[in-house]
């Protein structure tokens, strides 16, 4: 097992003394030996200038037939459509937006085909892009320490996220393509 590229020295210290090697650096400058097998991009993307850039890189680092898992937001979810600009998943560092067909396309053109796509729903955040939405920061604070409530509360957008395919999060498998394809 690897841990790569994350900053914080309150994850590196205790993965090294546990025996893990630690790689502490962008995944474009990755030079390794072995290849993995998969590779998980959970909520990375949005954050990425050019998150292609990324996706190929992992490409290289995948074995034939290797998998991408990736998540990112929704900007067409149903939270989103709801809350507008309190939607809990509009941050202003997120440098990119994407529906399920804009990175289903973008997985592609970095040499992968889509096995499996689908949509989740995000609803410990539904309270607090509520409490954004109507300026209150008690509401905000409230659904921010009582995520209980904030989830119980939220079930009716959770089901409309669902049955409509809005959900706020959106996950695409992809397997890598043989390089002669590419």
């Amino acid at each position: 097992m690897r841990l790569l590229n994350h900053p914080s020295y309150a994850v590196i210290l205790p993965a090294v003394s546990n025996g893990l090697k630690v790689h502490n650096c962008y995944v474009e400058q990755l030079d390794l030996p072995g290849k993995f097998d998969v590779v998980v991009l959970r909520h990375i993307l949005e954050y990425l200038e050019h998150p292609s850039v990324i996706i190929s890189s992992v490409r290289r680092l995948l074995k034939e037939g290797g998998v991408i898992l990736t998540i990112v937001p929704n900007i067409d979810s149903i939270g989103r459509k709801i809350f507008g600009r309190h939607w809990e998943w509009v941050l202003p560092w997120h440098c990119n937006f994407f529906t399920p067909r804009s990175i289903i396309q973008l997985t592609k053109s970095c040499g992968f085909t889509p096995v499996s796509t689908f949509q989740s729903p995000s609803p410990l955040y539904y309270g607090e892009s509520l409490g954004r939405a109507l300026k209150s920061t008690a509401l905000e604070s409230f659904f921010t320490k009582y995520r209980l409530a904030s989830s119980l509360l939220a079930i009716p957008l959770t089901f409309s996220g669902i049955i409509s395919g809005k959900g706020d999060n959106i996950t695409v498998i992809a397997r890598k393509t043989e390089q002669d394809s590419f």
